[in-house]
């Protein structure tokens, strides 16, 4: 075994995989109002405990027909700490896998960082924001690179936060999400984002037609749930299985979404 192989399987052990969860529902079941599971998503939570921030939550186990796999460990310049690994086991339980990533807004020493860069060096806090969001999004691509992926499309996910917290000014929030997504759409990733309507409006307040991913306690609630004006191509359930006291993020593929090969990486 290779050092980077054993380093992974080192990794993979640590993370934490409990019980298999529901199998996968022919379009059958949809048709008779039962829930879809088409895809999970995981990230820095599935972590093992003592591995950066991780929670040691576990790992679906069931395979699927997607998988998406968080880059950030909830901040927006900081990776996943076992995003390797994770990957891997995506590969492994799904036929394909895409990415997300968190933006943040910028701490004061961040702030500070971002007066030089894409942008130049600036004057300005919008300049400094765009500097920012800019430099979040190329870190982004720049894990999906460490990665060997080939993912055509990046998630970006907008929801409201209490550890690093969005700014009560809706324009400071808007440069830093659309500087992100100007960034990964400049590295050659398609886009979209993940959110609510209501978060959405609050945190940054602006209209996009980019596709949807919406979270609605349901695999097919949030296809009928729009965040703004863009298709919604998934619905997110977070279900928690009682028996066996597991929790994880499922999703459903919604009627708008396109060929898979648009969103996902084939593995």
């Amino acid at each position: 075994m290779t050092s980077r192989l054993r380093r992974l399987g080192i990794a993979l052990a640590a993370v934490a995989v409990l019980g298999p969860v529901a199998p996968t529902l022919a379009s059958s079941s949809a048709r008779a109002g039962l829930a879809v599971v088409d895809g999970n998503d995981v990230s820095w939570p599935q972590c093992a405990q003592g591995v950066g921030n991780g929670q040691g939550q576990p790992l679906p186990t069931a395979h699927r027909l997607f998988m998406i796999v968080g880059l950030t460990n909830g901040t927006g310049l900081h990776e996943n700490p076992c995003l390797a690994a994770e990957w891997q086991y995506a590969r492994d339980h799904a036929d394909h896998v895409s990415g997300y990533t968190v933006p943040t807004y910028p701490t004061r020493a961040e702030r500070r960082d971002a007066r030089d860069g894409h942008f130049g060096t600036c004057h300005t806090l919008r300049c400094r924001l765009r500097n920012s969001g800019w430099a979040q999004g190329e870190y982004a691509a720049g894990s999906l690179r460490s990665l060997g992926a080939h993912s055509p499309m990046v998630w970006v996910d907008v929801e409201t936060r209490y550890r690093h917290p969005w700014t009560g000014h809706r324009w400071r929030n808007r440069v830093v999400v659309q500087t992100m997504l100007a960034s990964l759409q400049r590295a050659g990733y398609r886009v979209g984002i993940y959110s609510t309507n209501y978060m959405w409006r609050h945190i940054v307040g602006y209209e996009t037609t980019l596709p949807e991913w919406v979270p609605a306690g349901s695999t097919t609630r949030g296809c009928y749930s729009p965040i703004s004006r863009g298709p919604v191509w998934l619905s997110q359930n977070g279900h928690y299985y009682k028996q066996r006291h597991e929790a994880y993020d499922e999703n459903g593929l919604c009627r708008r979404a396109p060929a898979m090969k648009r969103m996902f990486e084939r593995v």
